[in-house]
């Protein structure tokens, strides 16, 4: 990637601020909620291209964006790329893809929930061939992503993370730096598996509670007064007890992501005191059905079990 200086016009529209950026080419392979999200954000300021391995998803998305045909055509006209994809082994798979297209003087950017360990070897490989690798998954959903609004945290190396904050900046309302390659997703998972938890929690305590035949929104407000108070808690119980079960994070990335916690405590070689049990609850709800479901539908879970009333 050119470096120097970076410019910027400023302009006002309804959602993310709008700069243009004269050195940044950007490519984004991914084009699910969170990567069409990124793209229609990005696309207000710098030159950009996007790519999807779907061509009903590239055809559909072609209105919008400046969409390529294939990932050689989206590495040729990039600088940075960018990848939003479900997890490690398609990350895996397209950045082999790219290193034998050639990353000398190219960046690239992980945003995707991946594997820390992976992350770290794929930046090894990333650099050996000349290229610099950073890992930037975020915390938010395809509304905050398209008003530049996510949490983004980064690894890598911090002259590359300082020289691409425009960038992250465009994108996020919060940008940390937050150590080497792989610890932004080490960073990421924890955040995740104390969010899972959390909810799982929830899932079974909304149920217990209703069998004791406790009002559960006493509960929810007794709970909010306490100690025991948690923001994942007052969202998740809420939906839980009204049965608002409208998908924000589905099952299967919840299972995904855990799993990637479950496994990073195994390859440490350190004990996880929880994290096995949670697994065991999210692989049933998905062996149940319920792994295209938002995640505070576990609830049913419990409420089928006790034979409660919807």
């Amino acid at each position: 990637m050119r470096r120097g200086t970076w410019y910027h016009v400023f302009y006002i529209t309804n959602n993310c601020k709008r700069y243009q950026f004269m050195n940044f080419k950007i490519g984004i392979v991914g084009l699910g909620n969170m990567g069409e999200s990124f793209s229609a954000c990005l696309n207000k300021a710098f030159i950009l291209k996007a790519y999807d391995i779907s061509p009903e998803v590239r055809e559909k998305k072609g209105k919008d964006l400046n969409i390529v045909g294939s990932l050689k055509e989206l590495h040729q006209q990039s600088d940075v790329i960018m990848l939003s994809l479900p997890g490690s082994p398609q990350v895996e798979r397209v950045v082999e893809d790219l290193l034998k297209m050639g990353v000398s003087g190219k960046t690239i950017i992980d945003l995707s929930t991946s594997y820390p360990i992976s992350n770290q070897k794929l930046s090894e490989k990333v650099t050996e061939a000349g290229g610099r690798f950073l890992d930037a998954p975020v915390s938010g959903n395809k509304e905050t992503a398209a008003r530049g609004e996510v949490i983004t945290m980064v690894g890598g190396e911090k002259g590359v993370f300082e020289e691409l904050l425009p960038v992250f900046n465009h994108i996020s309302s919060k940008v940390n730096y937050v150590g080497g390659p792989g610890q932004g997703n080490t960073m990421k998972i924890a955040i995740v598996y104390l969010s899972v938890m959390n909810t799982i929690l929830s899932a079974e305590l909304i149920p217990f509670m209703e069998k004791m035949g406790m009002d559960t929104s006493l509960y929810r407000d007794m709970v909010g007064g306490s100690g025991g108070n948690s923001k994942n808690f007052m969202n998740y119980s809420k939906r839980m007890i009204e049965h608002d079960f409208h998908r924000a994070y589905k099952i299967d990335l919840a299972n995904k992501d855990l799993g990637y916690m479950q496994q990073l405590f195994a390859d440490v070689g350190v004990e996880g005191i929880l994290v096995d049990a949670g697994a065991a609850f999210l692989k049933r709800a998905v062996k149940e059905g319920l792994g295209n479901s938002d995640i505070a539908e576990m609830v049913r879970i419990k409420r089928n079990e006790y034979e409660l009333e919807d």
